[in-house]
């Protein structure tokens, strides 16, 4: 499994988060300025993955409880 270096709590970083489902196109872009694709795999549910910046890990955590409360 690959390492990645740790990212202070308080430090910007870069994240893939993936959903269930589709999304919108502009859905990750407009509300957390996150780019979005289909991730590309057969006979599985279809998946989304969401990929960009987020500012610490308090709001990595905001994005999360959102696509929950929102069914994603």
């Amino acid at each position: 499994m690959e390492q990645f270096p740790l990212v202070p709590m308080d430090m910007p970083a870069t994240y893939r988060i993936c959903v269930m489902g589709g999304l919108d196109s502009d859905y990750a872009e407009r509300y957390w300025g996150m780019k979005s694709r289909p991730v590309e795999h057969t006979g599985k549910p279809q998946l989304t993955a969401m990929i960009g910046e987020v500012a610490d890990q308090a709001a990595l955590v905001g994005i999360i409880n959102a696509l929950y409360n929102s069914g994603h």
